[in-house]
């Protein structure tokens, strides 16, 4: 992807100027970071990498953001450490992170960067059971992270939104991981590509989709509940959604208040709101010297008018 980033920059000079890379895999890019870090065009190239950080995963980096690098990373705290046996009451965890991020975050500096091409790595290892999010890439070990191809759709609609603001619909997505999951009375080498397969086909859908769904305020909180049999977790996560859902509020985030809860089944959640997107707010501008704004461990305050 990187290669293909400095393609477009050398040899399609007059249609792209800048470029964006977003790697959704559930593994920090940290190859693809240290190749923009060595490059060194920071008024060209922009990458942004969520993926789960912990000792316990590879390659356990990507804690931080390197602004000098333009680089920008996502970390999502491991399910497992919302268990019973202890839960790190700084972060939240799992596809509430994932997309409170991407939307506090990404977007908008995305947004800000207005790149003339975007390219997307996307590794499909983030899916709830794949072996490829597991705790010390034990196959039976505990989940990291829990995405649905309900999340996968809505981020790769959210990025295709902003393209289509700041690139004339210019978006490349490139398939990167995406392993499989143990099948219930099978051995354990045998795996289910099912999942994988899913996760591709809507992400080829919401490429040449319409509009981007939105969160519900009942999607995060029916979610939050999950995470965890423990009611400590449980009290803090669904605690952790109200209060996200309450800075919502304050940034004036339109919700559609009469929608319905999210279905309980495990794998199929489908979200019953849309958020507008359309080309009237192609206008919106970020003031990047906003200090709620800058790179670093501080979250977004408000959001851009663009997908609300």
């Amino acid at each position: 992807v990187a290669i293909g980033a400095l393609d477009a920059l050398e040899h399609h000079k007059e249609d792209v100027k800048k470029v964006a890379i977003v790697d959704i895999d559930v593994h920090h890019g940290n190859g693809t970071e240290e190749i923009i870090k060595k490059l060194n065009r920071p008024e060209e190239m922009f990458f942004c990498s969520t993926h789960l950080y912990d000792g316990d995963f590879y390659p356990a980096s990507g804690d931080s953001d390197h602004i000098e690098s333009n680089v920008m990373n996502l970390p999502i705290t491991p399910l497992w450490k919302c268990l019973p046996t202890g839960c790190d009451e700084a972060d939240f965890f799992g596809r509430i992170s994932f997309r409170t991020q991407i939307a506090q975050r990404l977007l908008p500096t995305l947004r800000a960067f207005s790149p003339d091409l975007i390219l997307v790595s996307a590794g499909y290892d983030g899916c709830k059971n794949d072996i490829g999010n597991k705790r010390n890439a034990a196959r039976t070990g505990p989940i990291g992270l829990d995405l649905s191809k309900d999340d996968y759709s809505w981020v790769i609609e959210h990025l295709k939104a902003v393209a289509d603001i700041v690139c004339k619909g210019r978006i490349v997505v490139v398939l990167e991981g995406g392993y499989g999951k143990i099948i219930k009375g099978k051995p354990v080498s045998e795996l289910s590509t099912t999942d994988l397969s899913v996760n591709a086909a809507v992400t080829v859908q919401a490429l040449v989709g319409s509009r981007p769904q939105s969160t519900s305020p009942n999607m995060l909180a029916s979610t939050a509940k999950k995470f965890s049999s423990s009611s400590k977790s449980k009290k803090y996560c669904e605690t952790k959604a109200s209060n996200s859902l309450k800075k919502s509020t304050r940034s004036s985030v339109k919700v559609d208040e009469s929608a319905s809860a999210a279905t309980t089944g495990e794998e199929d959640e489908t979200l019953s709101t849309t958020a507008s997107c359309s080309s009237e707010t192609s206008s919106t501008t970020i003031n990047t010297n906003d200090s709620s704004r800058k790179h670093g461990n501080t979250r977004i305050r408000k959001r851009p008018k663009f997908y609300e």
